[in-house]
C-alpha cells in the first residue's frame, strides 16, 4: 500500500475541496509511501496535520479482513477535525489507488465508498506516459 488519499467532499453541487478537506495517510514502515505523502501533501498544500500515519507491513499485496478492520478504525479515529466535520455533514468518501495495488480491500468497504480513483500513472512525476495496466480495473 504505497499511499492512501483520503478525499471528502460535501454533498450536493460539486466543487472543488480545499487543502484542509483532505488527509493523506502514510504508511511510515514504507519509505516509498512516506516520499509519496510528502510530495502530495506539499504540491497540494495540505496542512501536516491532516497526514495520517500508520504502521503496515510493506511486503505483501493484501491485508487480512482483520488487519483492514484495525486500520479502517485507527485512521477513522485520527482524523482532523476539518475532515471529520464534513464527513459529519453527509460527506461523500473514496480512495485512491495506485495502478499496482489489489483492490480486494473494496470487497469489505464497497458499499461505503462513493468515488474510487485508479491511478494511471505513478505519483509525484510529471510527464509520463499513461499506464494500460490500470484500465483492467475498471
Amino acid at each position: 500500500m504505497a499511499v492512501l488519499a483520503l478525499m471528502l467532499g460535501a454533498a450536493g453541487p460539486a466543487r472543488a475541496l480545499g487543502p484542509a478537506e483532505l488527509a493523506v495517510v502514510v504508511n511510515v514502515s514504507d519509505p516509498a509511501s512516506v516520499d509519496a505523502g510528502t510530495y502530495y501533501r506539499l504540491r497540494r498544500g495540505i496542512p501536516e496535520a491532516n497526514v495520517i500515519e500508520v504502521r503496515l507491513p510493506h511486503d505483501r499485496a493484501a491485508l487480512s479482513r482483520q488487519e483492514f478492520e484495525a486500520l479502517y478504525a485507527e485512521v477513522n479515529g485520527k482524523l482532523p477535525a476539518g475532515v471529520q466535520a464534513i464527513k459529519a455533514k453527509g460527506a461523500k468518501a473514496g480512495l485512491t489507488f495506485n495502478h499496482a495495488q489489489p483492490l480486494d480491500v473494496l470487497d469489505w468497504v464497497i458499499e461505503d465508498i462513493d468515488l474510487i480513483l485508479i491511478m494511471s500513472v505513478n505519483p509525484g512525476f510529471g510527464g509520463q506516459s499513461f499506464i494500460d495496466s490500470a484500465l483492467r480495473k475498471i
